[in-house]
Parts: structure tokens; sequence; C-alpha cells
């Protein structure tokens, strides 16, 4: 009897069942699609796999515990809806312990049918993207099925642990409320909110101190270390102005008679102050979700589709080659693949790091009392002769002068010692460059006596960790080569014969890329769509509650004379203004994050700019889209159930 039971509740509120169950199957297809990729041997062996399962081993946490928080959140939901009809239960002679069997099968048939429909989906797209894996990194396509055994254990595991706990929630909701509270519990108001403004001021603060220290960051180190202290300060900043904030703002309209006093404002006023507490953490879960997906989706599609402009930023050469010891047996290798090449250069640097204040740049850091990263520079340096020899210019420096890629910069201080600037590096000077997060001034100076007088003071302030003289070797192999290949080659004959020297080869790099890269945007991908979904069904689950709090309301207006189109307007205002809230605040937090973002995106070597506008802006009209015909759908709901 209670298994019937149960199945009738389910096909009876399936408009609260199915978008859960969808849900939920969609989390559990996610986690073992995730899981299984980031544990699938096959991958580990590719070149670049070990990193591209660690972005997916973080994406399998994000995926857990986002999927704790959700269930949870929906279930609540759920119970809640259900209160009146388990009172109804009680009252006609069940026992609490019978209801809460019926909760228990209901809970079962639910998570049996979410777990089997998900992980056979998730077996199905685990092979999809697998495929699609081999596809982007041109290897050959492998048939047949592979099933994570792990996978499907921790998907039962976790999942099975999550709903257990969302049942024993249920029935302790069941057992402290008596029958009588049950029975009308989804019909309980919550009482009128204090203003609470101190609370509200606290939010203002914390959301401006946010916006503040994005837009203050001044380099991507800075950004990486308070990235998620803004995160943190926005987020708190929103759930307070959205809950304690609003009503502040309901108690100063209510004060205004010439704008309370008219129909919709004062049916709107009134409805929106006595719940705002409830609806301001159903808003700022909203606008936090939304603002998660754009930042999600629109850094990792951008690392995506510069990925070929980041490659060539950062390898402007097929092979780069440092040495700091003269090495026989390295040119000698050289030479034996010389036929390769279409193009080889040699050019003798000293880099190093340093802390700009003004016009000097300082290495003992212990000088610096507060230390900006912003200040922190690489500076790369080459004597004449070989800058003469590299760009084909015949210039005259003194031993006190130099050449600087800064054009602002009149004198050049290191320490103890002076340099003037004599005039603006002519050519880039893409041999001597180091990618990094630092931003870079390549210096020419007079003669190779100034150039070790420059390496003797580094030694002096760094010891064992101090940079020396080497000489940087860039080649460009001839089209048609098959360059992975040869790239491969010179390396495993270096490391063969134990020549110690600084490697990097533009096609071994671009694999290592391209793992990291793809695996940022699966994991952003999917969160996105499970963010997306999570922001669709509080949508959707908040206007049904609303709708359902808000029919006995409207029948009172019908008694006391509000006429249809008035209750209709009035719907409108309302509806427009709880959806549309949370996006307007999305693209404010989206405005203040791009400065941190863009900062970031440096660090993973993106660094166009007009590529991340673009794409972010593109995002947020898609999801402008998506959220205003969800706008439309739900206040569809929403009339039909409050004019019913």
């Amino acid at each position: 009897m209670y298994r019937k039971l149960a199945l009738q509740n389910i096909q009876n509120n399936k408009q609260y069942y199915l978008p859960y169950m969808i849900s939920c199957i969609f989390m559990v297809m996610t986690f073992y699609t995730i899981y299984s990729l980031a544990m699938n041997p096959n991958i580990q062996e590719m070149m670049g796999g070990d990193e591209m399962q660690l972005m997916l081993r973080f994406g399998v946490i994000v995926i857990a515990l986002f999927s704790i928080v959700f269930i949870f959140y929906i279930n609540g939901f759920l119970m809640k809806q259900r209160t009146r009809e388990f009172g109804l239960y009680n009252i006609l002679g069940m026992e609490k312990k019978h209801i809460n069997l019926i909760v228990f099968y209901e809970t079962f048939i639910v998570s049996i049918l979410c777990l089997i429909i998900g992980i056979g989906l998730g077996i199905l797209l685990d092979k999809g993207l697998y495929l699609l894996i081999l596809k982007v990194f041109s290897l050959e396509i492998q048939f047949g099925f592979y099933i994570s055994i792990d996978g499907i254990y921790f998907s039962l595991l976790l999942f099975g642990i999550i709903f257990i706990c969302a049942y024993l929630f249920s029935i302790l909701r069941i057992q402290i409320l008596n029958p009588i509270e049950l029975l009308h519990q989804d019909q309980k108001g919550q009482k009128e909110p204090k203003n609470k403004w101190v609370f509200a001021l606290i939010g203002f603060v914390c959301l401006i101190a946010g916006y503040v220290l994005s837009i203050t960051v001044k380099d991507p180190i800075s950004a990486f270390i308070f990235f998620f202290v803004a995160v943190i300060l926005v987020v708190i900043g929103t759930y307070f102005l959205f809950t304690y904030g609003s009503i502040t703002l309901l108690k100063f309209l209510q004060k205004n008679k010439s704008y309370y006093y008219k129909t919709s404002h004062f049916i709107n006023v009134s409805n929106m102050k006595y719940r705002m507490s409830q609806n301001g953490i159903g808003l700022a879960n909203i606008c936090i979700l939304s603002t998660m997906i754009l930042v999600a989706l629109s850094s990792t599609v951008s690392l995506w589709i510069g990925f070929k402009e980041n490659l060539y930023a950062m390898y402007p050469y097929d092979i780069c080659i440092r040495q700091y010891i003269d090495n026989d047996e390295l040119q000698n290798v050289l030479k034996d693949y010389s036929k390769y090449y279409e193009s080889k250069q040699e050019v003798d640097v000293l880099i190093f790091s340093a802390y700009r204040l003004d016009n000097s740049f300082i290495l003992d850091q212990d000088k610096v009392d507060d230390i900006d990263y912003s200040n922190l520079f690489n500076l790369n340096f080459m004597d004449l002769e070989t800058y003469e020899k590299y760009t084909g210019e015949k210039i005259k420096l003194d031993k006190d002068e130099v050449l600087i890629s800064e054009k602002d910069l009149k004198e050049l201080k290191i320490e103890n010692m002076s340099f003037k600037v004599k005039g603006k590096i002519s050519a880039e000077m893409k041999p001597i460059t180091v990618m990094t997060g630092l931003d870079t001034y390549d210096v020419v100076v007079d003669s190779r006596e100034t150039l070790e007088a420059l390496e003797k003071l580094n030694q002096d302030y760094y010891g064992n960790q101090a940079s020396y003289i080497g000489k940087s070797i860039c080649i460009n192999l001839k089209e048609g080569v098959n360059k992975l290949e040869v790239e491969n080659e010179i390396y495993e004959t270096l490391r063969a014969k134990d020549i110690i020297t600084s490697y990097e080869g533009k096609d071994i790099a671009a694999k290592f890329m391209l793992s990291i890269y793809a695996g940022f945007l699966f994991i952003g991908i999917f969160v996105s769509i499970l963010f997306l979904i999570a922001t669709v069904l509080i949508m959707y689950y908040k206007q049904i509650s609303e709708g359902l709090q808000d029919k006995s309301r409207f029948e009172v207006m019908r008694k006391v004379g509000l006429d249809e189109m008035d209750i209709k307007r009035t719907v409108n205002s309302q509806v427009l203004t709880l959806f549309f809230l949370p996006l307007v605040m999305t693209g404010i937090h989206l405005a203040f994050a791009f400065p941190m973002i863009r900062k970031l995106l440096v660090l993973l070597q993106l660094t166009n700019t007009n590529l991340y506008i673009i794409v972010t802006c593109i995002s947020f009209m898609i999801f402008a889209m998506v959220y205003i015909f969800m706008y439309i759908q739900t206040s569809r709901v929403y009339y039909r159930i409050v004019n019913s």
C-alpha cells in the first residue's frame, strides 16, 4: 500500500518532482563523466594528459560540493510544498512512522531512477567526450566502451549518501511538527521583517570593498592572491543587500506616501515586505550563480579561442634553448639537425627580476616595507654587439648609457649602478623574452664588460639563486617538417647526453597547453550548465512557491474590488522586479570583476583583452535571452496559479 501511495504521490506532484529528477540525473551524469575522464588511464598516457586530468579532478570536487548544496535546497522546497498533504494523512489516522515510510519509498524510487539513468547517460557521454579528446589531440580513434567501475562506485556512494541525508532531513522536519502545523505549514507566513539597516550598510561596504579591490589590483600575481578575498566580499555584500538592503529600501518606499498609496505599488511593497528575507536569499542565489556561469564560461571559452594566439606569443620560435655554460656537445647535436632548420639565431642574454621604485630597481627586496607585486619586473639584458647583429643597426653607446624597451624611462638605476636612457629599442627582442606573469623591460648595454658587471651585481644579492649570462638559441623549422617529432628528437637526444639546458619546443608546449585549456573548457561548460540548471530551477520553484502563497492574498483582493487588469499588472510588476534585479546585478558584478579576471587570465598567457570582452558580452547576451525566456514561462505559471 505504501509503495503504491509513494508512486501515486510522485505522479500527482510531477510538476515538482520532474524538474528535480531531471536535475539530479544531469548531476549524476556529469559527476560520473568528469570522474571517469579524470581517471581514464588512456588519457594519462597522452602527452599533456596528466595536466588535463588534474583540471578534471578539480572539476569533480566542484560538482560534488555543488550537488550536495543543490539537492538539499530543492529537497527542502519539495518537503515544504508537501507538508499540507502529510498533515492530512496524519489527521486521517496515519502515524508519523507510516508517513516516514511513504517518504522513504518516494526517495528510494526517485534516487534509484536518477542513479540508473544518470550513470547510463554518463557512460555514453564519457565515450563521446573521450572520442572528442582524441580528435582534438589528433590521436587514433579507439572503439569499444571504457566503463569506469570506480566512477560508478563513487557516483553511487556520493549521491546515495546525499539522498539518504535528504531523507533524514525530511523525516526530521515531519517529526518536529504536529498535525495542525503540518496541515497549515505551506500557508504559514513570515512575520514582518525588521529594518536592519546596519546589516544593509555592512553589505554595501563589503560590495564596494570587493569592487575596489578588483579595480585597484595592479598585476596578475596580486590578482591571484586577492581574488578569493574579493569574491567573498562580493558574495557577502550581495546576500546582505538582497536580504537586509531590500527590506530597508521597501521600508523607505512605504514611508513615501506619494509612491506607496497606489494600487500596484501598495500590493507589491506589501507582498514583498513580508517575505523579502526569504526572497532575498533566493534572488542572491540567482545573482551569484549567474555571475559564476558567465565568469566560468567567458574565461574558458576565451582561453580556448585564443589558444593559437597565446601559443605564438609565448613561443615565437619553434625551438628555444637557453644554456648558461658553453657546451660544444650541444652545438654538435644542433648541427646534426641543421637540415631541418629554416633559421637559427644565437643571442647572449642576462635575465633577472628586480623591484621598481620610481627609476630605481632594487635587488634586495628586504629594503621594501610593503611589496606591491605590480612593481616586480623582469629585466632582460644584452650587449650592444649582440643587439647590432640581431637588428643590423649601428648605434653608439657610452659606458653609462643604455637602450630600453620602456619609452617613458629616462634613467635606469640598479642598486649602485646607474645608466642614462639614450633611446628606445627599435625591435621586438623575441629571442630574449621569457613569458612570465611579470612585466618585462629589455635593456641593451654598451659592452660585454658592463653585462658581466651586472651579472656580478646579481650574484652579490641573489647568491645561489642568481642568474648568469647565457646563450639563447632560437630555431625555426622548415615548413613540411614534422615539427613535433623533430622537437622531441632533439629534446630526447639532449636529455640522453645529460646536457643541462633550458629547452622549449612550441609543438611540445602546444600539446600541454591544449590539454590544460581543454580541461578548463570541459569544466567551464559542465559547471556553467549545472549552475544554469540550478538557476532555472530556483526561479521555477520560487515562482510556484510565491504563486501558492499569493493565491489567497489575491483572492482577498478580488473580493475587495481589485479587477483582473490590476491583478495582472501587479503580477507583472512583482515578477519583473524579482527576476530582473539579479540579472542587472550580475551585469554590474561582471563589469567590476573584469579588471581582476583579465589579470588572472594573463597568468594563463591570455593577453588579448578585446577577445575576452567580446566573448563576455556574447555570453551575457545569450544568458540574458535564456533568462528572459524563463521569465516569460515562469510568469505564466505564477499568473495561472494566482488566477486559478
